[in-house]
């Protein structure tokens, strides 16, 4: 009276997976982290061109209808292939390389990018990997090749939903250039004198792959995904180079990027760090670093590097709670700002100021009020509305006044599959108009002052400076919010 067989493997494993209560991504271990790369780059820069001509040439091999059967044609490729066959056993006698090996082959040289992508550059699983906005063909570009500088476009999920470009390092490179040569396999195209940036097409993404069997490739492609556990596509890898089982997710390379970043400068820049996360504010980035289960890591360093890492813990608290009351400072002044611009002058119009009028008024007739002067009327009030949820959220397009995150609204970033407002899709296209959008005149010649000491900024750098070309994004994007203000101002 049950089934004869479970429909899913390692189910015990899967149903404790899939019931984990939810919570921060957890650490990966240093050492693992560390063996993880080194077996990484090791591959890439060491065996990489080997496995490649060994995927083309079976590939070839197999699906050659010369009369030869499976048996000595996996001969023929153990022969021609230049890796340490993986079935040598301890007596170092060679076997045959098999179809499994051969498909092992191809997921290890995958897992390898991956984690050199991933790791150098703290990107997250789909913005790598995703069959439609994973990093494609023609991706990765030359900027600097003196300096081994290079560029490579990739899609920020969450925020942005765009592609932006960051720089990235020759390993990055290497590995990009590595998948392109295995797509071009596939294409049955030359690949051995193909370099980065001289082939594009976003319809192929890198991380897309065949399977080998008897008759060659496959004819459909698989779609890779970083699964360190048992069956999962990078398992072979590990536990073939390591050695020993790691548990480990894609989005513990993306908090190692900034435990790599904290420790290997003397004074980070956390704004640099937002930045390459590619975080709508720091506070989301100091949950990164700042996290509990970053502690016990902390510890570990500080036996090695004599830290008192009480008081470490002590400062950094007192540090945080410091951000946070400036913050919630700056706010209630820029709140009272608004709301004293709303009530005393006229030709400020929107559905957000047409509220706080009315609720103005009808709070004028509360017994509460009486014997208030203007400015405690003010007070007063803001209080009322910081309650409702209304303090601004600073964008550098406009100040929000939306309210909470959870409200039906006429907020242009309202959604009503799920009644929420989503703030994080913020830009100057989308609060164009938006009643709850509320920017001064002063902030407008404030941020025409900053584009003026950027542009001032600019001329007296190298030209060809990583610092000039991220300084000239900066003031493109600073160009289009002026320019967003000025014809919101003229009604436009």
């Amino acid at each position: 009276y049950r089934l004869g067989m479970v429909p899913y493997p390692e189910y015990s494993r899967l149903s404790k997976r899939l019931t984990d209560t939810p919570g921060r991504t957890k650490n990966i271990n240093s050492y693992g982290a560390g063996k993880m790369l080194e077996e990484a780059l090791t591959l890439l820069y060491e065996q990489s061109d080997a496995i490649l001509e060994t995927i083309h040439y079976a590939g070839a091999c197999l699906s050659n209808i010369d009369g030869r059967n499976i048996k000595t044609k996996l001969n023929d490729i153990s022969l021609h292939s230049k890796l340490i066959n993986p079935s040598v056993t301890t007596e170092n006698i060679y076997k045959p390389i098999t179809i499994k090996h051969l498909n092992h082959l191809t997921r290890d040289l995958l897992t390898a990018c991956f984690l050199i992508i991933a790791i150098f550059n703290a990107r997250r699983r789909d913005e790598i990997t995703h069959r439609k906005l994973g990093i494609s063909l023609g991706a990765c570009t030359v900027y600097n090749k003196e300096n081994n500088i290079f560029e490579m476009m990739f899609y920020i999920e969450k925020n942005r939903k765009d592609y932006l470009p960051f720089y990235v390092g020759n390993a990055t490179q290497k590995a990009a250039e590595a998948l392109e040569k295995l797509q071009l396999i596939y294409l049955n195209i030359d690949y051995k004198t193909h370099s980065i940036g001289k082939l594009k097409d976003t319809n192929i993404t890198l991380f897309r792959h065949k399977l080998f069997s008897a008759k060659g490739f496959l004819g459909s492609y698989t779609d890779y995904n970083f699964e360190a556990y048992k069956t999962g596509q990078a398992y072979h890898f590990i536990s073939s180079r390591l050695k020993f089982e790691i548990h480990s997710t894609p989005h513990m390379f993306r908090r190692l990027y900034c435990t790599i970043f904290m420790n290997q400068h003397e004074f980070p820049h956390l704004p640099a760090l937002s930045y390459q996360l590619q975080h709508e504010c720091l506070a989301t980035t100091q949950i990164y670093i700042t996290s509990p289960i970053t502690q016990s890591e902390a510890a570990t360093l500080s036996k090695i590097y004599d830290w008192q890492i009480e008081e470490y813990i002590d400062t950094h608290k007192h540090h945080n709670n410091d951000i946070a009351k400036y913050m919630d400072e700056a706010i209630k002044e820029k709140f009272s700002e608004i709301i004293y611009r709303i009530i005393s002058n006229d030709s400020v119009t929107g559905g957000y100021t047409k509220m706080v009028r009315v609720l103005f008024r009808r709070l004028q007739k509360s017994v509460t009020f009486k014997g208030l002067d203007d400015r405690q009327k003010i007070d007063t009030f803001i209080e009322r509305l910081s309650s409702r949820g209304h303090a601004p959220s600073t964008f550098k397009h406009a100040q929000c006044l939306a309210g909470n995150n959870r409200i039906k609204s006429r907020s242009k970033c309202y959604e009503l599959s799920d009644n929420t407002l989503h703030k994080e899709n913020a830009t100057p296209q989308l609060c164009s108009n938006c009643p709850f959008s509320f920017t001064s005149i002063e902030h407008i010649k404030g941020l025409e002052q900053h584009s003026l000491e950027l542009s001032n900024q600019i001329k007296t750098l190298c030209s060809n400076s990583i610092i000039v070309k991220n300084l000239e994004i900066k003031l493109q994007n600073l160009y289009e919010i002026i320019e967003y203000h000025h014809k919101k101002l003229a009604g436009g």
